[in-house]
Parts: structure tokens; C-alpha cells; sequence
């Protein structure tokens, strides 16, 4: 009767529960029902129909009801469901089979009876770097980063659901790296987890993920968490996932993101836990396939130990006090009276050698330690040995190496402590240490590195674009004064060996009145290049824009003459390029004197209005005779455009033929997203490299803006405006950049440098137009886009 009463009762409050909505924005949502966990674990007892479930065994020996340690009464049900025998009764001979046929069968059994099913329809997860450090763990230099995925939760705003992460990656080994996913406690910058300076020495990553920040790790929590806001806060049916199923979901969703990032090798990345958080490693590495490796500690029931062994923890323990990590179907194995009766452990039609075989044929290390240390007996090592022998079965059908002994399950001994199986992709290894893996780090990291093929090679620290492209043309980078220290300088000596001053030199910084020169900032590029044996680019000696006032006025306001005006361009040229002989090794020397429109020729700036065509000639000349070493560039914008392009050929090639001392020039490569093509590129390389000119690119950056994103710095009264990087921005990005580069690498005989306009999207010059840009190979946190793989992965 009070067991009827209760149900009423439950009933109840939970359609009380159902009927108390909240109204946001003019849309009505259930409240979360506020169950203890109690009250859930009744629920779903009353969903199922059972009366009374049998209780779990006590771990402690002395109890009246204590857990089972006798092996002679271990093995109620010894046969296990036969891995390789579809449902019909056919045999599975064939790995098409396996893929085809009973795999979908086991995992349609897991899903359903054990540890349910995940939603087919499920909020997308949006990560965001929210902190980057360089840290040094132990003797190894990090990049770690602060991860947060927030879920959408546009369909349940009473819930929200941020996922932590933190990622630490080796920076002294080329990259990308492989890369082990840890359940457990997140520690930022610095991680908490013994094992992560053993991986970090090995030029392995770590992502350590919190399962809390998915879904919490109790009964009354079901109702919130990644559960809870997929049920708008109302309680589960029989099917649904448990605890386990959603922290693997979790997992998916951290390797979403590192699939995304430059520094990690997602093809190789690993999960690992231990305990609970071992079940949920081996249930995330069983049910997605995107792991390439696990390492299982210690994960007892519900994880590598069978279900039906009766030795130490038992089903029964699953079905009442942590059931919440199971399906709620899982419940009806521990029930004694229920409207269908009664089941037990033997009852499935699956156990964890089917959870082990669906890993199969990736890595798979199952680890454990000894009672005397803390591995307590309760955790069946014996059980989850005979799973792990009789899973080999389909390591081997797929062609794999398994732990190399029959697959007699009940006949196989399980080797002595510190023994380990680690020939094939399936291992095991019992270390003498305590309830944890740490012990078998030193086994499974060259044991996974082996199969992965990943051997680290030493330098990434050092390795850079210029690296990656020694043999092809320097590769240099524009620079102001306030880079030369911190992170950005550590990543323009990591990444460049050229210099070009972004503004330092040009005439109005510089030069700012006739008698007056600001040496320091130019001075200070120069000085940071040589200490560090950087080639340094000047720009520019003569460009319409960021030239003084005076340099075109006389004392009166008026305009100067052409002979004054060619007399103070010869001043200041000489001036600068003296000063600096021996140091900079080009001269941008003419910047954008031909006209964008068809109507005119050449740009109508002071400098053609005041003297003609004649003071591009005459800077040319100026530099040379200030140092004859020096080699000197026209440079401009627009330099595919076929319009612009033919009318700075014609120039060029009649500057030739006057004998003008030019030698190169530089095409800005100020593109965007969808602009310049190959042709075009290609074709402009061609043409002006047949009047036997070097050829460099100057100030290259991507828009992710569609369009001529072109040369001339246009100011807005709002430079704030963000749109954000989007993924189709990076992908086309990604593109652009990776065809740019293959053309660059296809005329290396014709081009002489590459430099890129600014160092990361933290700064660039084309913030200035209006809205916040993305155009560089190095994001706000100085670490490389998905663009610079594209540009570096080549040989």
C-alpha cells in the first residue's frame, strides 16, 4: 500500500512539475522538475514497472552481505553471447560482415539495454578559446588554452550548458602533435594530472575535459546537465542515456574542436580515464570511432569487467546507488519483482566484451592495478581480463593483433602483475601500483606512438614559416615598434627572417618637418633585425599617401616648385637610405603612383601634379646613388587586375629601356577571400617577370571579405564592427591561401620574398576599414590558423 501511495505521489509531482512553465520572450517553457535523486530512481522504477530491486553487495568484507570473492562462484552464466553470430544464428566470417551486420546489432543492444540512447537531434556546441598561456610544465614549454563549448540551448533557455576543456600543448616538437584526452578535473594554465609531464616529454598533448561541465555525477542532476536540457528539464524515459553516455558525447564534442585546431594531430587523438570516468572512456571510444586510441583504468562494472561475473561489484551496485550512469532499462537487471518478473546480469543479450569489441580494430589498452595498493578486488580484475580476451575475436577478424593468446575466455589466465600484452592494438597490463593508470603511462605512450607511427621530432619551438621554406624565398612580415617584445616577437623569430616597418619609415613618420627626423622607431626595427640576423625591407621613400604638408609647400602655403620639390625628395631619400646602407638589403621606393581608373595614367598625386612622371625616375636614381647594394622596388596594389597590371608594365618596361636602376616589383597582395584567381595570379607573375625583374610579394593578407580588398587605407567611423570568423570564412581562407602559396612555390625562380602585412588578427591594418578582419595566418592569440597547415603541409 505505501508502495502504491508513493507512486500516486511521484505521479503527481510530476505533472505538477509539468504544468509550472516559465514565459521568455513570448514562449512558454516547463520548469526543471526538482527531483532528488531518490525521487528519480523511483521514477524510473515506476516507468518500468519494478516493485523491488535486489540490493547491491557491500565492499566491505566483514558485512553480512558482502561482495563475493570466491572464483569458484564467480561464474553463474560462464558462456558470454557470442560475438561473431548474428541474431539469425549465421556466423560473422568476414569483416563486412562485422561492419554491416552484428556491429549495428551490439550497438543497438548496448544502447538500448545498458547505457542508452543519444538523441538524434542534439544542440550544436560552439567553442571559444577563452585564455591562452605560454607556460612551461616541468622542463617542457606549453601552449595551453582555457576551452569553453557553450550548448545551444535556443530551445530550452532554463538550462545552459558551457563544456571546460583545457588543451596544453608541446611547443619544443613539430607540430601537430597527437594528442590524449583525459576525463577529469580541469586545472588552467598549469594541468593538475600526474601523468600529463610524461605525455607532454613525449611531444604528445593533453585536453583534459570535465565531466561535470556535461552532466553531473549524481541522480538528481538528471533533470539538468546535457540530459536535462535535450528533456527540457523533465525526467527520463527508459531509453535515454545515462551519465556515461553523455560525458562520452562531451568527448565528441571536445574532439569537434580539436579537429579544428592547427597545433593537434586529430587523427590521433586518444581517451583515457579512471574508475567512472575509465567506463566513460572505454563507452567514448566504443561508440565513437573518431578516437584512435584508449587507455582504460580501472573501470570495473560497467566498463571492462562482465556483467555477469559475480565477483566483487555486481550489477545490482549499478542498479541502485550510481544508476543515473546507465539507461534507465539497465535497472530492470537488478530487479527481483517486477510486472515482467525478475532479471539478473546473466539476462543481456550483451556484456562488456561486445563494448570492448566495438573499438576494435583501434588501440585499446585496458589497465589495472593491485588490491594491496588500492585497486580494490571490488573491480573484478579477473572479469574484465576475460572480456578483454574474448573481444580479440574481432580484433583479429578485422585483421588486427590482439593480446596474442587463444580466445578462451574461461580457460585463459590472466598474466602476473606487471606482465604486459602489448604486441598487438588490444593490450593489457596490470601494474603494482594503486587505483590509478599513472604506472602504465610509460607502457602505453610508446605503445600508442608505435601504432600510430608518431615519432616527435624536436623544434617546433624553432620551426616556422621561414623554416618550412629555407629552400624556396625568405619570408618576412611587417612590424611597428611595439611588437619587438613579448609574445609577438617570440613569434616573429619563431616565424619570419625578414623585416619590412609597417609605418617607421615612411616619409611623414620619419620625416615629419624639413629639418626634423624621427630616427628611434625605424632605428629600433633595424637594431632588432640585426641582433637577430633578420634581412630588413624599407618602405617606403616616395608614396602619395602619410607624405608631410611641407614637403609640397613653401614658407608662404604655396606650392613648391618641381625643382625644389625633386630637390627635397632627393634630401630626404639620401638622408634615409645613408643612414641605413648595409642594413636594409631592398627599398620599396615608389608605392602606388599608377592610377586605379581608366582615365588616368598614373595616380593624380602632388608629386605627378607638381613634377610629372619624372620624379619616379628620379627616386630610383636618388636611392641608387645613396647605395648602390641596395635592391630597388616599385610596389603596388591591384597587381592581377589586368587594367593595373598592364599599365605598371608598360611603365616598368619603359623605366627599363631610359636604363632607370630598378630591379624588382613588389605586388602588395592585398586579396581576399575571392580574389585574385590562379590565372590571374599566375599570369601577373609571368608578365612581369619577362622584363627580367625580381619579383616579390609585399604586403600579403586574405580578406575574409569577398572583393578587391585593394591598398589604400580607407578610415570609418566604426572600427569596432565584428561579424566574427566564421567557418566558411576559414575554409575559404584556408583555400585561398593554400593556392597563393602553391603558386608562389610553382615560380620560386621568379620570386625573391614573401612578406605578409602584419603579424596575427590581433592587429591588422585593415581593422581600419570599417570592421573587424581576419586576414593573417596567426589568430588573436598568436596561434596559427587552419590556413597556415595549408600553407606549410606541402612535402
Amino acid at each position: 500500500m505505501k508502495k502504491i501511495f508513493f507512486c500516486l505521489v511521484v505521479t503527481a509531482f510530476v505533472q505538477k512539475g509539468l504544468t509550472q512553465d516559465t514565459v521568455i520572450n513570448g514562449n512558454r517553457y516547463p520548469q526543471p522538475v526538482a527531483f532528488t535523486a531518490q525521487q528519480d530512481h523511483d521514477n524510473m522504477m515506476r516507468q518500468l514497472g519494478i516493485t523491488q530491486l535486489r540490493p547491491g553487495p557491500s565492499g566491505d568484507v566483514k558485512a553480512p552481505n558482502h561482495a563475493n570473492y570466491e572464483e569458484a562462484k564467480a561464474n553463474p552464466c560462464p558462456r558470454l553471447p557470442d560475438l561473431l553470430t548474428l541474431k539469425n544464428g549465421k556466423k560473422v566470417t568476414t569483416a563486412g560482415m562485422w561492419w554491416k551486420q552484428r556491429r549495428p546489432e551490439i550497438t543497438a543492444d548496448l544502447e538500448r539495454e545498458v547505457y542508452g540512447r543519444i538523441p538524434a537531434h542534439l544542440p550544436r556546441v560552439t567553442w571559444t578559446v577563452k585564455a591562452t598561456h605560454r607556460e612551461v610544465v616541468g622542463i617542457t614549454p606549453v601552449i595551453a588554452k582555457e576551452l569553453v563549448g557553450h550548448v545551444d540551448n535556443s530551445d530550452y533557455p532554463l538550462t545552459e550548458v558551457d563544456i571546460k576543456m583545457v588543451l596544453v600543448v608541446p611547443v619544443d616538437v613539430r607540430g601537430p602533435v597527437p594528442v590524449l584526452m583525459m576525463f577529469g578535473r580541469q586545472s588552467f594554465p598549469v594541468p593538475v594530472q600526474p601523468s600529463t609531464g610524461e605525455l607532454l616529454r613525449a611531444g604528445w598533448g593533453t585536453a583534459t575535459i570535465e565531466p561535470s561541465s556535461i552532466q553531473a555525477d549524481n541522480g538528481a542532476g538528471l533533470t539538468r546537465g546535457i540530459i536535462g536540457l535535450v528533456n527540457k528539464g523533465q525526467p527520463r524515459k527508459p531509453e535515454d542515456w545515462g551519465a556515461l553516455r553523455a560525458w562520452a558525447w562531451g568527448a565528441a564534442r571536445g574532439l569537434d574542436y580539436l579537429e579544428t585546431d592547427s597545433l593537434v594531430d586529430a587523427k590521433k587523438v586518444g581517451i583515457e580515464g579512471v574508475s567512472r570516468y575509465g567506463k566513460a572512456a572505454l563507452v567514448t571510444l566504443a561508440f565513437e570511432p573518431r578516437f584512435a586510441a584508449g587507455l582504460i583504468g580501472s573501470s570495473g562494472k560497467g566498463g571492462a569487467t562482465l556483467l555477469r561475473r559475480n565477483f566483487g561489484e555486481a550489477v545490482e551496485s549499478l542498479t541502485g546507488g550510481e544508476y543515473y550512469w546507465m539507461a534507465g532499462n539497465f535497472m530492470r537487471y537488478g530487479a527481483s519483482e517486477a510486472s515482467f518478473g525478475s532479471k539478473t546480469g546473466c539476462d543481456p543479450d550483451v556484456d562488456s566484451h561486445d563494448l570492448i569489441a566495438l573499438c576494435a580494430p583501434r588501440l585499446t589498452f585496458i589497465s589495472y592495478g593491485i588490491p594491496e595498493k588500492g585497486d580494490a578486488q571490488w573491480l573484478d580484475h579477473e572479469g574484465s581480463y576475460m572480456a578483454t580476451v574474448a573481444a580479440g575475436t574481432v580484433f583479429k577478424l578485422l585483421g588486427a593483433k590482439d593480446l596474442g593468446v587463444p580466445n578462451d575466455y574461461l580457460s585463459e589466465k590472466m598474466p602476473s602483475v606487471n606482465t604486459g600484452m602489448l604486441d598487438g592494438r588490444l593490450a593489457w597490463r596490470q601494474h603494482d601500483g594503486g587505483h590509478t593508470d599513472a604506472p602504465n603511462f610509460k607502457y602505453f605512450i610508446p605503445w600508442a606512438s608505435g601504432f600510430l607511427k608518431y615519432t616527435p621530432q624536436a623544434g617546433n619551438e624553432g620551426v616556422g614559416l621561414k623554416d618550412y621554406y629555407k629552400d624556396y624565398f625568405p619570408i618576412g612580415v611587417s612590424v611597428a615598434p611595439r611588437d619587438l617584445k613579448g609574445d609577438e616577437a617570440r613569434l616573429i623569430l619563431q616565424q619570419f627572417n625578414s623585416l619590412t616597418p609597417e609605418n617607421a619609415m615612411k616619409m611623414g613618420p620619419i620625416h615629419p618637418q624639413e629639418n626634423l627626423y624621427h630616427w628611434d622607431d625605424a632605428d629600433s626595427i633595424v637594431a632588432f633585425a640585426q641582433r637577430h640576423h633578420l634581412k630588413v625591407r624599407g618602405h617606403n621613400l616616395c608614396w602619395h599617401n602619410q607624405a608631410p604638408r611641407w614637403m609640397f609647400k613653401d614658407p608662404a602655403g604655396n606650392p613648391v616648385s618641381k625643382e625644389k620639390l625633386l630637390q627635397r625628395l632627393k634630401d630626404h631619400i639620401t638622408t634615409v637610405v645613408n643612414r641605413y646602407k648595409g642594413k636594409i638589403y631592398a627599398w620599396d621606393v615608389v608605392n602606388e603612383a599608377i592610377a586605379d581608373d581608366s582615365s588616368h595614367y598614373l595616380r593624380p598625386s602632388l608629386w605627378y601634379q607638381i613634377c610629372g612622371e619624372d620624379f619616379i625616375e628620379k627616386a630610383f636614381e636618388y636611392a641608387h646613388a645613396a647605395d648602390p647594394s641596395a635592391l630597388l622596388f616599385y610596389n603596388d596594389y591591384n597587381t592581377e587586375v589586368p587594367a593595373k597590371r598592364d599599365k605598371i608594365y608598360q611603365m616598368l618596361k619603359g623605366m627599363l629601356a631610359k636604363g632607370v636602376p630598378i630591379d624588382g616589383i613588389g605586388l602588395q597582395a592585398h586579396w581576399s577571400i575571392s580574389t585574385p584567381t590562379r590565372e590571374e595570379l599566375e599570369n601577373s607573375i609571368r608578365l612581369f617577370s619577362s622584363l627580367g625583374l625580381q619579383v616579390q610579394i609585399t604586403e600579403l593578407d586574405v580578406s575574409v571579405f569577398a572583393g578587391h580588398a585593394g591598398g589604400e587605407i580607407e578610415r570609418s567611423t566604426d572600427s569596432r564592427a565584428d561579424s566574427g570568423f566564421t567557418a566558411e570564412m576559414e575554409q575559404r581562407q584556408l583555400e585561398q591561401y593554400k593556392m597563393a602559396f602553391e603558386v608562389f612555390r610553382k615560380y620560386r625562380q621568379q620570386l625573391t620574398g614573401i612578406t605578409f602585412w602584419n603579424i596575427s588578427d590581433r592587429y591588422s591594418w585593415l581593422n581600419n576599414r570599417g570592421r573587424k578582419n581576419y586576414p593573417l595566418l596567426f589568430d588573436e592569440n598568436l596561434q596559427p590558423k587552419k590556413a597556415y597547415r595549408a600553407v606549410v603541409d606541402f612535402k
